[in-house]
């Protein structure tokens, strides 16, 4: 098989260590998840060249107004084997926990629909054969001087096979906003000579 374009005579080219491996954006209001999966097939979308992944979403999810909602995830489908340490402050202080489910952070209701929370996901290792550890950070606003809420939180899934697919959805089964946006990255390995 040839060498994909950003690797040039066996060495991975600098500024092409992220490779974009899809990216949708909500266009109704009927939207529940969404799902990247490994192509699987040796092109350069096959997520077992990539050390980690970069999750990136602006979102928020269809329901009462001034309700916080759950960004929540799945890794290969898997129900159960989530750990977390989350601290997560907001306008009345700060607090820290532990968690056994998967969730990646908070989003803000769709009333009014132009706030959105922001959550940022890497991926870390995801194809050794040990725990996947991942780090999130979560912000969002209200649009109130006294609505804003952040999340910093190391997670961990449990089980030691290759990352392959990534399902995302509202903790409550709760529609995306039209315009949520979701994005994945694959992160090469960076080859020195």
């Amino acid at each position: 098989m040839a060498d994909p374009g950003y690797i040039v005579d066996g060495v991975l080219t600098d500024g092409e260590a992220w490779v974009a491996l899809g990216s949708t954006t909500i266009s109704g209001t009927s939207t529940t998840s969404v799902t990247f999966t490994s192509a699987d097939d040796g092109s350069s979308t096959d997520w077992s060249q990539f050390m980690d992944l970069c999750f990136v979403c602006t979102a928020s999810a269809i329901y009462a107004p001034d309700s916080y909602l759950s960004l929540r995830y799945k890794i290969n489908s898997a129900t159960s084997n989530y750990y977390s340490v989350v601290m997560e402050g907001d306008e009345g202080g700060a607090t820290g926990a532990d968690e056994n489910y998967a969730e990646l952070g908070m989003l803000v209701s769709s009333d009014p629909v132009s706030y959105q929370g922001v959550t940022v996901a890497w991926f870390f290792d995801i194809n050794s054969a040990k725990n996947k550890t991942i780090l999130t950070q979560n912000g969002l606003n209200r649009g109130g001087s006294d609505e804003s809420h952040v999340m910093l939180a190391g997670r961990q899934y449990t089980q030691p096979e290759p990352i392959s697919s990534l399902y995302f959805y509202e903790g409550n089964s709760f529609s995306f906003q039209a315009g949520s946006r979701f994005d994945l990255w694959g992160i090469l390995p960076r080859m020195v000579a």
